[in-house]
């Protein structure tokens, strides 16, 4: 390397070499920062991390791809964990083998003060079949959100500029 030259990546997605002289950019994929190229960067970044980061690994050009899998691998743990919860939440919302409904108000109780004390964060829910009530937690309700894998955008086509032609004698259009 000369002196004065800008130390040259490689695109993690494309390959292509990048400098921060011709558009080199970074771009996080499963918490650690990659380098990658002006185009890459605006074709990945709408990208979830979860799917930016899988693709990173899937190249074989990812830094540190041990830590990417961990990262990929804490995700998958805490969506199993997410799964179970739901799975419990939806059984306990269950009752006489049909879905409970939830009940905004029931009764003149439910407008009293002292009844919105203890019940202030509480959902209740109502089989329509036998009438049980069941009371939870809004927090207990709380879904995470899963990230879906988007579609991957095309690659914008490069366009050439148009040459400039000049006639003998004649300005260019810049120098009016």
């Amino acid at each position: 390397m000369r002196k004065g030259e800008a130390m040259a990546d490689i695109c993690i997605f494309c390959g292509k070499e990048t400098t921060i002289w011709n558009g080199g950019d970074v771009l996080v994929c499963g918490g650690v920062t990659q380098p990658v190229c002006g185009a890459c960067r605006d074709r990945y970044i709408g990208l979830p991390m979860r799917q930016r980061a899988r693709l990173a690994l899937e190249t074989g050009r990812a830094r540190t791809p041990e830590s990417i899998q961990e990262y990929l691998d804490k995700l998958d743990a805490a969506l199993a964990q997410e799964a179970k919860r739901r799975e419990y939440q939806e059984k306990s919302l269950a009752c006489c083998g049909q879905e409970m409904a939830q009940v905004d108000e029931v009764s003149f109780l439910s407008r009293t003060d002292l009844f919105q004390s203890y019940t202030g964060n509480m959902i209740m829910f109502r089989c329509d079949r036998c009438g049980q009530v069941k009371f939870f937690d809004s927090a207990f309700l709380h879904y995470t959100t899963v990230e879906e894998d988007v579609p991957i955008p095309a690659e914008k086509p490069v366009e050439k500029p148009k040459p400039v032609r000049f006639r003998p004698g004649k300005k260019p259009p810049w120098e009016k």
